[in-house]
Order: structure tokens, then C-alpha cells, then sequence
């Protein structure tokens, strides 16, 4: 199954490789640069405002779906059919309150219609998810990956379009629009391929199952109502806290680009880890092997992007073209450390998710939104935006040791710490490559193809990822689209 995995990886990597990088440094930059960091800082500060119920529209039930249907893709019609009209109502129902917290935060007139907008683009979002969330469970991979692309690509196609009718023209309600034509555009395929694999849907609202699902599902939502609060608590907080909160809200952006850009790749990975685990669980099999997998290609990545952007912020952000570059590095520098320990978490905290322990991810959870609620009230008035990033990396930081500290309590999976020692001797090894390239002025380049080499020179050294692993992906022909 490993190699299997291995194989999916690098197929829904290529996908995304090709797509969400010129999206995030291409079209969303450009947008930034045209509208200044003040401007792009409300739109920001409203895109923050549309996430922050969207627990309301997923309701832990992408989650489920995925674990379920990974259980019992038999039952794929039936389930579908019944989701969806309560899916409907929740949608409604996260709407009308994402507008009533708008106004009663005083966005009211053009902002209020924006937020509307933005309301709509994530219910659509949404729906996508969730019908990937059936081709996770399905274990249709190339099918994901396609979808994953989807609304990106016709955002690109869109924007370049406006681009050229409009040249130099750059508005917020642009911006959105276009959103919105990728987010149907994805909303469609996705429905499309969820009808070619269930058949015929048959759309009923059923009180009992629905009841039963608000039940298993109200610990996920709980979760993700948790973790979208502490982590994107912080844009609201500079906005209240800081008489600047727009420009620093705007240079706190610009910070998180990468941050976002690599975001999107792990968030893909821990959503094929998911069913894996699921799965390997319910037939309770050895989860020490997708472990190791998991760790490979998530840990070591981020921290090998981690240690470079601590040691050459201005460098890599020099690529991207805006006045906040030098203010942004010293914020970009603690933004990427939390990316590590966000990529730990999406190791442990989607095995525990996996295996239905969402009372010990959400007493974390917790915990986790209450340092970081009061670190950044302390935090945020001293430092600004980079005060929200020494808050992010100690709140991500904690949520990635307890999830792995409850993980090793609760599949006893200890056979594993020589592995992870042996991925902290190369992570060690990395950081002393970089930090001597510094040291002795070497530009990103070359400091850059150093350390990779090094990473994968001792990552078969120590055979953390096996030669003939690869050679059989290299080899394979998967036909699970």
C-alpha cells in the first residue's frame, strides 16, 4: 500500500505543481502588488471573516465521508443522496451567519455584498470537497488530483483573460468574480464524477440518518471550528488590535504566501492519508509502514523549505515584487516554522482523526485556541504581524507534540521512534548544511541544491525511503482513475 501511495503522491503533486504555484505567485500576487497591501488587507480581512464558520458547512462530514466510504464504497449512492440536501441547509444556515457576524464586526454596504460573495464561493467550495472527499474514500486518486486543479486552472484561464481585455484595471470584485467562475466550474466535474461512480442519485432528506450523522459528525465539525479559529484568528486580532491593521494584515499575507502555496501540498497528502489510515485500522494491519511513507514526504520537505526560509527570507522573497519585502522576511522566517510542525500534525493528528479520537484532538484543539487567543493579545500590540507568527509557530508547535505524544499512547507505536530518530539526524544534518552555506555567503541556489542533496543522500543512506520502492514507481501504471 505503501508504494501504491508513493505512486498517488507524485501523480496529485505533478498535478498540482503545474497549477496552484502560478495561481498564488502569478494571479494572486499580481492582485496584491495592483491593489497595494492597505486595499488587499480588507480583502483579506473579509476572505478571513467567509472561513470562519465554514465548520458549519462541512460539519466534520468531508471527514466522515471519506473514512466511510473507504469502509463501505457499496453504499455510495445512498449516502451521497441523503448528504446532500442536508449539506443544502447547512449552507443556508452558514450564509446568514457569516453576514450577521459581518455586520455586527461593521462591515456593512459594498463589503457586506463582497462577503456575500465570498460566502457563496466557499459554500461551492464545499460541495467539491465533499464529493472529492467520496473519490478519497474510493481511493481514486488520479480523479482527485484532477479535481484538485480544477478551479485554479479555470481561475487562471479567467484572470489572464480579464488581464488582457482590461489591462492594468485591477479591482477586489474582479478578484472574487473570477473566484467564482473556477469554484462552479469544480462543483460541476466533481458532482459529475460522483454521479459516474454512484449511478443514479435519488435526493431525500432522511430525519433518522441525518440525526445519526449530526451525532458521529459533531466532534469533527467541533475540530474544525477549533482549528480555523487558531489559525486564522490571528487576521482579526491585528485588524482590532493595531491602528495599521490593514497594512500589517496586508505585509502578514504576503508572509503566508509560501506558507499557503506549501500548505496546499500537504493538505493534499493528509487527505489521502486519511482513507489509508481508515482502512488499515478497521483491518487493524501494521500502520507502521504508511507511517514511515508519511513522514518522508511530509516532514522532511518542510523542513528543508523551513530551514532555508529562516536563513534566506529576503532572498526568496526578493522573487516576489511588492514594498513590504524586508518587513514581510522577518514574519516569512517564523510563518515557515510552523509549517513544519503543521506538517507533523497532518501525520498524527489525521491518524488519530482516522481512527474516531476526536475527544483528544479537540481537548488539544482547545487548548491550543486559548494560548493562542492570549499570546497574541500579548504578542501582536509589541510585534505586529510578527508577533502573530512567534504565536503561530508556539500554537502549532504544542498541536504537533501532543497529537504525536497521544498517537504513539494510542496505537502503540513505538517500533517507530527509531525511524523518526533517524529523520531528526538528517533533519539536523540540513540545518548545519544551511547554516554553513550562510555562514560563508553562498547565494539561495546553490545553498538550496546542497542541502537536497544532502537530504536525499542520507535519506537512502539510512533508508528511511528504499531504492526499489522507487524503481517500482517508477515502473507502475495505476488505473484507478
Amino acid at each position: 500500500m505503501s508504494k501504491k501511495f508513493l505512486a498517488n503522491v507524485v501523480i496529485l503533486l505533478a498535478a498540482n505543481l503545474l497549477i496552484k504555484p502560478f495561481w498564488i505567485f502569478g494571479v494572486d500576487l499580481t492582485v496584491q502588488n495592483s491593489l497595494g497591501n492597505a486595499l488587499y488587507g480588507q480583502y483579506i480581512h473579509l476572505f478571513t471573516l467567509s472561513l470562519f464558520f465554514t465548520m458549519i458547512l462541512d460539519f466534520g462530514i468531508n471527514n466522515y465521508t471519506s473514512s466511510f466510504v473507504a469502509k463501505h464504497p457499496q453504499l455510495l449512492a445512498e449516502h451521497t443522496g441523503t448528504i446532500i440536501p442536508f449539506k443544502l441547509f447547512l449552507s443556508a444556515a452558514y450564509i446568514l451567519l457569516t453576514l450577521f457576524f459581518g455586520y455586527l464586526n461593521q462591515i456593512k454596504g459594498e463589503h457586506l455584498l463582497m462577503l456575500l460573495a465570498l460566502t457563496i464561493n466557499q459554500v461551492l467550495a464545499y460541495f467539491t470537497l465533499f464529493f472529492r472527499a467520496n473519490m478519497a474514500g474510493l481511493q481514486r486518486f488520479k480523479t482527485d488530483a484532477l479535481l484538485s486543479i480544477t478551479d485554479r486552472f479555470i481561475m487562471i484561464i479567467f484572470a489572464l483573460l480579464l488581464m488582457v481585455i482590461t489591462p492594468g484595471v485591477v479591482s477586489i470584485w474582479g478578484f472574487i468574480t473570477i473566484q467564482t467562475i473556477g469554484f462552479c466550474a469544480a462543483f460541476l466535474l466533481s458532482f459529475y464524477f460522483v454521479m459516474k461512480h454512484s449511478g443514479k442519485l435519488q435526493f431525500k432528506f432522511n430525519y433518522q440518518f441525518t440525526k445519526s450523522l449530526i451525532k458521529k459528525s459533531w466532534p469533527y465539525a467541533l475540530l474544525v471550528l477549533l482549528m480555523t479559529l487558531y489559525m486564522r484568528v490571528d487576521y482579526l486580532l491585528i485588524k482590532k488590535l493595531l491602528v495599521n491593521g490593514d497594512i500589517e494584515n496586508g505585509i502578514y499575507a504576503l508572509a503566508n504566501r509560501l506558507f499557503d502555496a506549501a500548505n496546499m501540498f500537504a493538505v493534499l497528502i493528509s487527505g489521502m492519508l486519511l482513507p489509508i489510515f481508515s482502512k488499515l485500522i478497521q483491518q487493524k494491519n501494521d500502520l507502521t509502514a504508511m507511517l514511515k511513507t508519511a513522514l518522508v514526504l511530509l516532514l522532511l520537505p518542510a523542513a528543508i523549505v523551513a530551514i532555508l526560509s529562516w536563513f534566506y527570507a529576503p532572498q526568496i522573497l526578493s522573487f516576489i515584487k511588492n514594498e513590504s519585502i524586508m518587513q514581510s522576511a522577518e514574519v516569512f522566517k517564523w510563518v515557515m516554522i510552523s509549517f513544519f510542525f503543521l506538517c507533523m500534525m497532518y501525520v498524527f493528528g489525521t491518524l488519530l482523526t482516522a481512527g474516531a479520537n476526536l475527544f483528544t484532538l479537540n481537548k488539544w484543539a482547545l487548548i491550543a485556541l486559548v494560548i493562542n487567543i492570549c499570546l497574541n493579545l500579548l504578542f501582536i500590540p509589541k510585534w505586529g504581524a510578527k508577533g502573530a507568527a512567534i504565536t503561530g509557530v508556539l500554537t502549532h508547535g504544542f498541536v504537533a507534540i501532543t497529537n504525536t505524544w497521544s498517537s504513539f499512547k494510542v496505537y502503540q507505536i513505538n517500533a517507530l521512534l527509531p525511524f523518526i530518530l533517524k529523520v531528526l539526524v538528517v533533519i539536523s544534518l540540513c540545518l548545519v548544511v544551511v547554516g554553513a552555506c550562510f555562514l560563508f555567503e553562498v547565494n539561495l541556489l546553490f545553498a538550496s541544491i546542497t542541502v537536497l542533496s544532502v537530504a536525499v543522500l542520507f535519506t537512502f543512506f539510512l533508508r528511511l525511503l528504499q531504492v526499489d520502492w522507487v524503481l517500482n514507481l517508477l515502473k507502475q501504471k495505476d488505473a484507478s482513475l
